[in-house]
């Protein structure tokens, strides 16, 4: 049986190239090449917000079935985030008051954050 820094080395090479495969579909490629619009990057921005959010949900899932070694690493990983660093200063920033900054900062309009 391999050691334990073995098997992680081998599940984060794994990753890797799943991360590298998944940039090199069709899709993301075609993402990556997409020269954005004022109005497409809008768009895209809202998108993502649902992305992020829909992907923070997931979390859960994966490390209720996950080993406590790795709940902790995805714990430490998402609890800024969660339920905001502690070293900031007071009051918790969302991801989705961050999207919402963003956007403001990108000068979209209150109407198309909100229709979508």
């Amino acid at each position: 049986m391999g050691s334990p820094e073995n098997g992680s080395k081998k599940m984060w090479d794994e990753l890797v190239r799943m991360v590298n495969d998944q940039f090199d579909t069709p899709q993301f490629r075609r993402l990556l090449s997409i020269s954005f619009s004022r109005e497409r990057a809008q768009q895209y921005s809202i998108q993502m917000a649902y992305y992020v959010k829909n992907r923070r949900d997931c979390w859960g899932y994966v490390q209720g079935a996950a080993p406590l070694d790795v709940k902790r690493l995805i714990w430490n990983h998402e609890q800024d985030e969660l339920i905001g660093n502690k070293s900031d200063t007071p009051g918790c920033t969302s991801p989705s008051v961050l999207g919402s900054r963003r956007s403001r900062l990108r000068r979209f309009s209150r109407c198309a954050i909100q229709a979508n």
